[in-house]
């Protein structure tokens, strides 16, 4: 199942049409080479709050874990979704990672973050081995999740670093000016997850950012968009290509 991008704004780059493919994925497990190591990823062990805490009203999350980490670009790898307007700062103390943020939070919203490769132990350099930690500021999770890929319009092949971004509107212009509700990036495979969806309507965006951020404000970039929302209502997702 999947829908194809065919509408764009005139002075929007057309290269880059969305896929919204229904997919799962596995892991391939690799034998390493060489003697014995440390293969055991960091794990938490406690966590202020629980992860996946409902009403939420602090700005900070602190994760304790069973071995000493450092951090790994952790800034660049972290995902907040819905994003932040503030960087988010990190700090180590002993087996203690502290994210704090200067951010006033939405009202009933699940906020997702994403470490990505960002926190690892300090001797192997193995990646924490859950890197999602889920709050919501309301009295329960959103629960719905959309996932896909996206595609180069001109040959079909799988497109890395793609912001795809979900907005509560229906209007073409508000990748200008506004930050999207949700968003996640495409892997090297060209595909994403969008993951603790609350229910509603939503505008589907997928930019190629030149400078890391989140609105459509360089006119080099590339960007494209479904001409039809997406609901996420009281059932699994589907999208009708017909």
């Amino acid at each position: 199942i999947g829908l194809v991008n065919k509408f764009f704004s005139p002075y929007l780059a057309g290269w880059c049409v969305i896929a919204l493919l229904f997919l799962y994925s596995c892991a391939q497990q690799v034998t390493p080479q060489g003697g014995e190591r440390d293969k055991d990823a960091p794990k938490i062990l406690s966590s202020s709050p629980l992860n996946e805490s409902t009403n939420f009203t602090g700005n900070k999350i602190v994760l304790e874990f069973d071995e000493f980490v450092a951090l790994k670009n952790a800034s660049q790898e972290l995902v907040v979704s819905p994003p932040l307007k503030y960087p988010v700062s990190f700090k180590i103390k002993n087996k203690k990672v502290e994210v704090s943020w200067t951010d006033t939070l939405n009202e009933n919203s699940t906020y997702l973050f994403q470490f990505g490769k960002g926190i690892a132990d300090v001797n192997e350099n193995n990646v924490l081995d859950s890197n999602l930690f889920v709050f919501s500021t309301g009295s329960h999770i959103d629960s719905f999740e959309l996932s896909g890929s996206v595609v180069n319009g001109f040959d079909l092949k799988p497109v890395a670093d793609i912001w795809v971004m979900l907005y509560d509107e229906d209007i073409d212009s508000l990748p200008l000016t506004e930050f999207p509700r949700y968003f996640a990036k495409t892997d090297a495979s060209g595909q994403f997850q969008l993951r603790y969806l609350r229910p509603g309507d939503y505008k589907i965006f997928a930019l190629k950012p030149v400078n890391g951020g989140y609105t459509f404000d360089i006119p080099t970039e590339s960007i494209a968009f479904s001409a039809e929302l997406w609901s996420a209502q009281n059932s699994n997702p589907k999208i009708d290509t017909t």
